[in-house]
């Protein structure tokens, strides 16, 4: 499969009631979700998902600062239609992808922590000293310089 279909470009999250593309989500100092453009910002670089990452990253935004069991995440990932059916394993690997771009190490992470046993939950750190969210023309010349073609090495 190539890589460029599995990225995730029109997220059910675009859309709000007034019709406007919702604003990102801080994480940390310096790290943003941004749904409109289904990346991950930090420290000012553009970090593009994948359809499951983004699709994690959403069930576990629903329900911040809480435990998700891994069988539950993967049953709702599957019912979602992400690409293939999901395994636990693929939770798995897909938290280790997050981490990844998230900046986070799978030994002392600070924002998807696991439960061993259980699963994984989502804990965004105090945002409130971070800068604010990059403007919507800033996002989208951040997009334009980022193209979504683009094969990592």
């Amino acid at each position: 499969m190539d890589r460029q279909h599995n990225r995730a470009t029109t997220p059910d999250s675009r859309q709000t009631l007034l019709g406007q593309e919702p604003l990102p989500v801080p994480f940390g100092p310096n790290l943003w979700f941004d749904a409109a453009t289904c990346s991950i910002l930090h420290k000012n670089k553009r970090l593009p998902l994948t359809k499951r990452e983004h699709a994690l990253l959403t069930l576990l935004m629903k329900a911040p600062n809480r435990i998700h069991h891994t069988s539950d995440l993967a049953d709702q990932l599957t019912n979602l239609g992400v690409a293939f059916p999901v395994d636990e394993h693929s939770v798995e690997q897909t938290i280790y992808l997050l981490r990844r771009k998230l900046g986070e190490s799978g030994k002392r992470p600070r924002i998807l922590l696991t439960h061993h046993g259980i699963g994984y939950g989502l804990f965004p750190q105090n945002a409130a000293d971070a800068e604010p969210p990059p403007t919507p023309q800033l996002r989208q010349s951040k997009a334009r310089a980022f193209p979504q073609n683009v094969k990592k090495t």
